[in-house]
């Protein structure tokens, strides 16, 4: 509850799904200014597709931003010890921070996603549409607290966030088996494969599975470099 009183004070909520939708819309903008096509000719799966490309692409910059900022502004103003005295830890407090970023998040990918079907009246993709979208929000939401947690300065862990991610689409472009790397980037083939799936109107996709598991598997990761650096974390916010 209080994260959810100071997200509506800061409106950083508004900001979050506004983002989101601002996303969904440049899909389509790209499909007409960019590609060059009419809109009576974007059909709902390459719609999908464009957005889909939005998020994994320019995702990784805007996203970012809100998810640092609400740790960085903690560490700024020195509140770590005010979280001390409502006995939270580490671990609660970052957890607190995901969950509300997440919820925030759902609900923009969720207007995306049903927008979309709205539109065309067709809602076979509309599942697998939003569990997509919803994968790659909650890992460079989650990656990107990391990084807020370490690092007490905003600009410096937007740098890392954005430092790693070019590393990984490096390593992968040099040894394809180090695509995990890069696990949601555009350049991977799974990510083209994902426009022939939209146009099917499969239902669901194996994907998806895979993309939760390696969000778990990221977010265990997570919980243990936490751990590794709660000593810091006080230090960074007191």
């Amino acid at each position: 509850m209080i994260e959810l009183y100071r997200i509506k004070n800061n409106h950083i909520g508004l900001f979050s799904v506004m983002v989101c939708v601002l996303m969904g819309v440049l899909g389509l903008i790209l499909l007409v200014s960019l590609d060059g096509y009419q809109l009576d000719e974007i059909s709902m799966g390459l719609l999908q597709y464009s957005i889909y490309t939005v998020y994994t692409q320019f995702g990784f910059f805007v996203l970012p931003v809100l998810s640092i900022y609400l740790i960085t502004i903690d560490y700024k103003e020195k509140n770590i010890a005010f979280y001390k005295l409502l006995k939270y830890n580490e671990h609660l407090y970052f957890l607190q921070k995901l969950a509300v970023l997440l919820i925030l998040n759902t609900i923009g990918n969720f207007i995306v996603s049903f927008s979309v079907s709205a539109v065309y009246r067709n809602f076979s993709a509309f599942i697998l549409f939003f569990f997509k979208l919803e994968n790659v929000s909650v890992f460079i939401t989650l990656i990107s607290l990391l990084y807020a947690f370490v690092f007490k300065n905003l600009m410096i862990s937007y740098c890392v966030n954005f430092a790693l991610w070019v590393t990984g689409i490096v390593l992968y472009s040099i040894n394809g088996s180090l695509k995990i790397f890069c696990f949601y980037d555009a350049s991977l083939e799974k990510h083209s494969a994902f426009q022939d799936v939209l146009e099917a109107g499969v239902i669901m996709h194996s994907s998806v599975i895979t993309e939760i598991i390696y969000n778990a598997v990221v977010f265990l990761i997570g919980m243990v470099i936490i751990t590794m650096f709660r000593k810091r974390w006080m230090k960074n916010g007191i």
